[in-house]
């Protein structure tokens, strides 16, 4: 792409939604190359959808019931609190669940 002026690439990247912020003229360059190399088109629900409104009908279960928005819990990074867990446990989980004790057999073989 032959264009000198960073103003011209910002306007490049604008008209493809494409958002910047602080960045030098070749990393400039290689997103405008991408965002034409892959015809990159604005979300026009994006630019006008009320994101309230997005968030809340995510947050909310097909029985009608809303959750808590996981971004406003707190909690703790520590976990000396939690029981134990062993490899078993994980194992019988698995059992449990529709996987099978031949089909994580099958799926050892992957790794």
């Amino acid at each position: 792409m032959d264009v000198k002026s960073v103003r011209k690439l910002q306007n490049i990247l604008e008209s493809h939604g494409v958002t910047f912020s602080r960045q030098k003229k070749c990393d400039l360059i290689t997103l405008c190359n991408l965002a034409v190399e892959v015809s990159l088109t604005v979300d026009p629900d994006g630019l006008v959808e009320d994101r309230e409104e997005v968030l809340l009908g995510k947050l909310t279960t097909h029985d009608g019931l809303v959750l808590t928005n996981p971004q406003l819990l707190s909690g703790s990074k520590d976990l000396h609190e939690l029981p134990p867990l062993s490899v078993f446990d994980l194992y019988n989980y698995l059992l449990v669940r529709p996987f099978g004790h031949f089909c994580l057999i099958g799926n050892s073989a992957l790794s």
